[in-house]
């Protein structure tokens, strides 16, 4: 059975950005890259079928351009399976 990568994301409300900025530098923290803006084209179907299942379809550009696709990990596996049941790996 493939492995599925699985997405965690944790999302922190910051009083005071400049105290966390001078405590990760105690930790020798690096910047690894430079804030980037990010431009997202979000898609769906006309009936907003994707939006109905919380699935979400998106073009994504900042430093890259990549197309990403975000749903539960039961989605994922639903469609493996199904794939390998039409014969593909």
């Amino acid at each position: 059975m493939p492995k599925y990568h699985r997405e965690q994301e944790a999302k922190f409300c910051i009083l005071n950005p400049q105290s966390i900025k001078e405590r990760l530098k105690k930790l020798a923290g690096e910047l690894v890259r430079p804030r980037t803006h990010e431009f997202n084209l979000r898609f769906d179907t006309p009936s907003k079928e994707l939006t109905r299942q919380h699935l979400l379809l998106r073009l994504r550009r900042d430093h890259t351009t990549r197309l990403t696709f975000k749903g539960s990990e039961s989605i994922h596996r639903r469609k493996a399976t199904q794939s390998r049941k039409k014969g593909n790996p």
